[in-house]
């Protein structure tokens, strides 16, 4: 089958989300990932999502922002509640779609890991939808994992591994300006202190940062 990429329906997301992890759970981890969303006492605290038609190069880009203002689960369910509405909106602009019509595409750094599933089982959790409406929203995207993607331009010395590349290494290696990219530890603190503008900041700057990472790469790759 080959896609049809019209410039009007070929949609995609740039997201990039935070979480919180408890002081309990910070160090108990087989995995450098501490967040877990399936644990009740973890939780979503927000993200920003860019959303555009990436075929459109002179589209104005459509930017959500969607934070919890305290560690109340209500508060969190409300904030997961509207992500879920925002995702199912934009789905909906391709209802009745072809098969050949991409699928609503999702890019970022690590969203296959953390984001995009993490999304999936705190809102299953929290019984935002049924779980099967759930994982047609979230886990049926087509992901474009920049970790993953700027893996040819590293590990020249590792012939046989391929490995994802962190974002502080792509950008460095595009030369894209902008606050490096902290540890999950960072958001945890501010959240401790009530500073949850400083989360919303983080998290401002970083889906700005991961928009420069994609538009350079696609320009590496393209032209």
């Amino acid at each position: 089958m080959v896609l049809n990429f019209d410039n009007e329906k070929t949609l995609a997301f740039i997201l990039d989300t935070e979480w919180y992890v408890p002081l309990a759970d910070r160090t108990t981890s087989l995995s450098s990932l501490k967040v877990n969303p399936a644990r009740p006492e973890h939780r979503f605290i927000g993200g920003v999502f860019y959303c555009f038609h990436p075929l459109n190069k002179n589209e104005k880009i459509e930017k959500k922002e969607i934070f919890v203002n305290s560690l109340n689960e209500n508060d969190e369910k409300n904030a997961l509640a509207e992500v879920y509405t925002f995702f199912n909106e934009h789905w909906e602009q391709l209802a009745g779609k072809r098969d050949s019509v991409p699928d609503l595409i999702t890019i970022g750094t690590g969203i296959s890991r953390l984001d995009l599933p993490g999304l999936f089982a705190r809102s299953v959790l929290l019984g935002i939808d049924d779980v099967p409406k759930l994982y047609d929203i979230y886990l049926k995207t087509k992901v474009v994992d920049l970790s993953e993607v700027a893996i040819p331009y590293f590990n020249k010395n590792r012939p046989n591994l391929l490995y994802p590349v962190p974002t502080n290494s792509i950008m460095s290696r595009f030369n894209i300006e902008g606050d490096l990219k902290t540890t999950g530890k960072s958001v945890w603190e501010m959240v401790d202190k009530n500073d949850f503008d400083g989360v919303k900041n983080r998290v401002r700057g970083e889906v700005e940062t991961l928009y420069k990472i994609y538009f350079r790469i696609v320009k590496e790759i393209f032209h």
